[in-house]
């Protein structure tokens, strides 16, 4: 069994998808959700892979343009924080990362 975190926020049917869009290539891929989890790094040591999902902008201060704040939608600070651990992690752990969207632009930011 391979296991594959998702950066994709608990309780959506859209970021769902992702999951099943893995499991369509291999079924023998498991997902879990790393948004929600209670110990990112405990989850983060099990995984096999990362997906970053698309969402939110980033917030513009990570990559020092504050001065675009206002062109930006649906900041979520929180979320900022816990994909760039996830990102740290998983290049500490050498485990291959998939930006979608979102995901790209934040490991561009990274």
């Amino acid at each position: 069994m391979t296991l594959i975190g998702i950066s994709k926020g608990s309780g959506s049917v859209k970021m769902g998808r992702y999951a099943e869009w893995l499991q369509k290539g291999n079924p023998d891929i498991e997902c879990i959700d790393l948004l929600g989890s209670p110990d990112l790094k405990s989850d983060m040591a099990r995984v096999h892979g990362l997906v970053l999902t698309g969402g939110s902008d980033v917030h513009p201060a990570r990559y020092n343009a504050q001065h675009h704040l206002p062109l930006c939608h649906d900041i979520d600070e929180a979320r900022d924080a816990a994909e760039f651990a996830m990102i740290e992690i998983a290049i500490e752990r050498k485990i291959p990362v998939l930006g979608i969207c979102r995901g790209m632009q934040l490991l561009n930011v990274f």
